[in-house]
């Protein structure tokens, strides 16, 4: 089977963390996504309309599928040498630590998981496209443990259970493409807070750890210490009124002020990489970009086209108080439409999908191909200060993209509506 042999269904940013504890059976102040079983029964709708119609689905999760920086518990003494700032902030990016947490997360969500080789052994294909948090998917070792993790659950659900494991999953570190048809990225490329200049080679010159944006770190030492004070915290938009708002309680209190100096001393010791350093990531991004242009067969400057889009990551080229007072700046949905338009021109498909932004939105592009630009949004709900937006807001809650037709001829964007098992359209005013 080709690619056009599948209806696409698009989710992103679910930002699956630990999950439930069966020892003390709560969830933990930083988990996001409580929607597990809400999120099976969507999978088997979509199996069963597949039936129906004699096309399989390919599932895209547009990064953010899980969220290992806020993964915060350690493994048992001893299987790790933990360093005294891990043992307060969680785990490091090595492969072996980023292996253990993505099991602590597969534990913690096991009827998602399990749905998902269901879905697989039903001869459904599922591709896990890179975000910002969960950047370890571009490592072959990671992607390999995730795939030997649902091989063992598609043995259960399927005979064939290492073909499947092995056909049925793919990784995009960067996008997924389909001629004539669909350009899908998480976005945050596009977001300087989390940006990676090297994304396709994102690791330390010294190698072992990743080389994190400014948000990795925000997240990791402050905003998980926020969160234990309000664990909706990331659910409010926009986060930078929040920050803005809530600053003096939040300085209250002692964990927030020890992860507050934790940020600042790691942003405070980020050193700027000589040229050495910066040619040497250069070339790895090169070759990246060469293998993806290859695997999509594209014109290998196409990307270098998309790249000059980029916005260079804010940590690595402006200064420590530059990078702090852009955490409350307003945040700008329509430069993600902006970028869509440009994408277009250089891409020429009519579809152009991010996620990042929480923010589900479907707009018409300009030019010949009437093509359109879709936010896939995300599966947690949204709090606004604003009335209006609160109502607008309430429904984009567990939303996707269907692109479906033999030709990708029909785009819609969807909220699967878990009372009614149905989907419908999310609902979206004239601006």
């Amino acid at each position: 089977m080709n690619d056009r042999d599948f209806n696409l269904v698009i989710v992103s940013d679910l930002h699956l963390s630990q999950g439930w504890d069966p020892q003390t059976r709560r969830l933990p102040p930083h988990e996001d996504f409580f929607f597990d079983d809400a999120f099976a029964r969507f999978l088997a709708a979509l199996d069963a309309e597949s039936r129906n119609c004699g096309r399989k689905w390919r599932l895209i999760v547009a990064g953010d599928m899980v969220d290992f920086l806020q993964v915060l518990s350690l493994p048992a003494e001893g299987l790790f040498p933990l360093r005294s700032r891990e043992r307060a902030y969680g785990l490091g990016t090595s492969v072996a630590k980023t292996i253990w947490k993505l099991q602590v997360i597969m534990a913690g969500h096991k009827v998602f998981f399990r749905a998902l080789a269901r879905f697989l052994a039903a001869g459904h294909r599922l591709t896990v496209i890179s975000g910002n948090h969960d950047i370890e998917w571009t490592v072959p070792e990671v992607q390999q443990a995730f795939r030997q993790e649902m091989g063992a659950l598609l043995s259960r659900e399927a005979p064939a259970a290492e073909e499947a494991a092995r056909n049925g999953i793919s990784f995009c570190p960067w996008f997924y493409y389909e001629k004539d048809l669909v350009w899908i990225e998480h976005g945050h490329q596009y977001d300087g807070i989390n940006s990676f200049d090297w994304l396709l080679h994102p690791w330390l010159p010294e190698g072992g750890e990743l080389m994190l944006p400014a948000g990795s770190f925000f997240v990791r030492y402050l905003f998980n210490k926020v969160e234990q004070q309000d664990p909706f915290a990331d659910n409010l938009k926009p986060l930078s009124a929040y920050l803005r708002r809530n600053v003096p309680r939040l300085l209250c209190s002692r964990q927030v002020r020890a992860g507050l100096k934790a940020f600042f001393n790691i942003l405070g010791k980020i050193r700027l990489l000589d040229r050495r350093d910066r040619e040497t990531l250069e070339l790895c991004q090169r070759q990246g970009m060469a293998a993806e242009a290859r695997r999509f067969d594209l014109s290998p400057a196409v990307l270098v086209a998309v790249r000059e889009l980029w916005t260079p990551c804010y940590l690595y080229n402006r200064s420590r108080w530059e990078n702090i007072r852009s955490f409350f700046a307003p945040e700008e949905g329509e430069r993600y439409r902006r970028r869509a338009v440009r994408l277009q021109e250089i891409v020429q498909t009519p579809y152009i999908v991010f996620g990042h932004t929480h923010e589900a939105d479907l707009q018409p592009l300009p030019g010949a191909r009437c093509g359109f630009y879709v936010n896939s949004g995300s599966w947690s709900p949204i709090f606004c200060e604003n009335y209006t937006e609160r109502l607008l807001r309430a429904e984009q809650e567990f939303v996707f993209v269907r692109i479906c037709g033999q030709r990708g001829e029909r785009v819609e964007l969807m909220r699967w509506r878990d009372d009614l098992n149905t989907g419908e359209r999310v609902k979206l005013f004239a601006r």
